[in-house]
């Protein structure tokens, strides 16, 4: 309670009830959102994992077409690969942010990045594909 308190008195200081009200209410929308998208990223709960998409088998997250396509978050490959700038690695898996960072290197504006690709390729798909035909 101090901290909402100290927050809202700084707030209200710089611009008001508008000010300290927008701040907290944009603060509610975030956090039920980033709560929203991590139960909905890892099944709510349940065991809704894809063969053949989702390929990380030490949890229980998910890739979701909307994360995936309006910030490249593919979850479940993100579990795999964190670090990498990409996670949209599948044909049908578009990463415009992967697209963004790769147009800010091409032009300077980053120094270097981890694509994981290629690791993603070597370790899972292709012997996922390898196992079918066999």
């Amino acid at each position: 309670m101090l901290n909402w308190a100290f927050w809202y008195t700084a707030f209200f200081l710089m611009g008001g009830h508008a000010l300290a009200s927008t701040f907290f209410a944009a603060a509610l929308i975030w956090a039920i959102g980033v709560r929203t998208f991590n139960y909905e990223g890892h099944g709510k709960g349940k065991d809704r994992r894809k063969e053949g998409v989702d390929f990380d088998r030490k949890n229980m997250s998910v890739n979701q077409y909307w994360p995936g396509i309006v910030a490249g978050e593919w979850h479940n490959n993100h579990h795999l690969f964190p670090r990498s700038a990409r996670s949209g690695f599948l044909r049908h898996q578009i990463d415009f942010a992967w697209c963004y960072i790769y147009f800010l290197y091409l032009i300077g504006g980053v120094k270097s990045y981890q694509d994981s690709k290629k690791e993603f390729y070597d370790n899972y798909y292709t012997p996922y594909r390898k196992a079918l035909e066999s």
